[in-house]
């Protein structure tokens, strides 16, 4: 009896022994043929540029691509199947991949230089998109995350590189410019409308879909409550809600006309009745008002020379990345490069450019800007 059950242990040691060597057999065959399969794939199926020894991800493009169509839809209300969109989409598509080449190839310059972002540093920029764009609350924060398809760790990774970046762009711009009184003056000279103080108008306002639902917030108003929580509470632009449907000064042509001349023709601290625009109800309050004024030069001096400062900026950097592209083995698997479209700042299809799109505060009123770049 003893053997007979010394025999089938010796035989279930066996099975196990065997069934052990053949999952592990198993496993490397697997891994052999994801191997196989993996580097036997030409690189314009996997990738969507390489530069130098790096390279830009299907993946990565593709997300960047529609974190950028996700801020057109909710900005502009870009409407990407008519024929105006589809050509705004081809631009966009060939500028993100041109820009996400560029920062490439300045990440690689940051370790050729030696430059490092620590922790503490990701974090300080963590804090203060928390603070900027949802008043430090944390949910507010975590749903801005899930809305594009975010991790806290993709987040705190594209801070990195967007710091290593700035470092280098920093780095390139030291002293490598000045401006004299004579520049200043030819600038000022032949851009005096911008330096001119237009007129301006400060307000606030919720946004809404439905005119009814527009109509009742109205009575709500009326009855005494406070404006600025139920535009937290009901606005649907993105840009205001979270500061009290707070919009900022404008200047005439920034807005759409239907909403620039409500707000230009209420009085001060009014509210307005539901005003229809493309974008759907607005209720408007106005809260401040700038008269327009002169400046001459001296008045103008320190936005003169800050405005010829970015330009040349601008061109230095544009140069500087020329010559990084020149220099560098870039294939791009998608579009032939393009000649033009040399960029000099941090793509906005950059994760931790799009977190703040949900809630911007440098540019608020872009949820209704007709013409945006004409601002003073």
């Amino acid at each position: 009896m003893s053997k007979k059950i010394k025999v089938i242990k010796l035989e279930d040691d066996y099975t196990k022994s065997g069934l052990i060597v053949a999952l592990s057999v198993s496993a490397i065959i697997i891994i052999i043929s994801i191997s196989i399969a993996y580097f036997g794939t030409p690189p314009e199926k996997l990738y969507a540029a390489r530069v130098n020894n790096d390279y830009v991800t299907k993946s990565e493009y593709n997300k960047a691509v529609e974190r950028m169509k996700f801020q057109y839809v909710q900005l502009l209300r870009t409407d990407f199947n008519s024929p105006s969109g589809a050509n705004i989409l081809s631009e966009i598509q060939k500028n993100t991949l041109d820009n996400l080449i560029n920062n490439k190839l300045l990440i690689q310059e940051a370790k050729k230089l030696d430059i490092t972002v620590d922790r503490q540093e990701i974090q300080n920029r963590i804090d203060e998109i928390k603070k900027n764009n949802f008043n430090n609350d944390e949910k507010s924060f975590k749903d801005a995350l899930k809305a594009n398809g975010l991790t806290l760790s993709i987040l705190k990774n594209s801070i990195n590189e967007e710091l290593l970046i700035e470092k280098v762009k920093n780095k390139i711009l030291d002293d490598k410019f000045k401006t004299t009184d004579k520049e200043l003056r030819d600038y000022y000279e032949k851009n005096k409308d911008l330096f001119d103080k237009k007129e301006k108008v400060k307000a606030s306002h919720i946004l809404v879909k439905d005119e009814k639902l527009a109509n009742e917030i109205l009575d709500k108003i009326n009855k005494g409550e406070d404006f600025s929580k139920l535009a937290e509470k009901y606005s649907e632009d993105p840009g205001s809600k979270n500061k009290g449907g707070d919009l900022g000064f404008f200047a005439k042509g920034q807005m759409v006309p239907e909403f620039e001349k409500v707000a230009w023709d209420l009085k001060l601290n009014e509210v307005s009745k539901p005003v229809k625009t493309q974008f759907g109800f607005h209720i408007i309050k106005k809260t401040g008002f700038e008269k327009a004024e002169k400046f001459d030069f001296e008045k103008s001096k320190k936005e003169v020379e800050n405005k010829l400062k970015e330009q040349k900026k601008t061109e230095i950097l544009k140069n500087y990345i020329e010559e990084l592209r020149k220099n560098a083995k870039i294939e791009n698997y998608i579009f032939k490069p393009l000649e033009s479209s040399i960029t000099v700042s941090p793509p906005s299809s950059n994760p931790s450019a799009s977190i703040k799109v949900i809630t911007p505060s440098e540019k608020p009123s872009e949820k209704i800007m007709e013409n945006h770049n004409k601002t003073k």
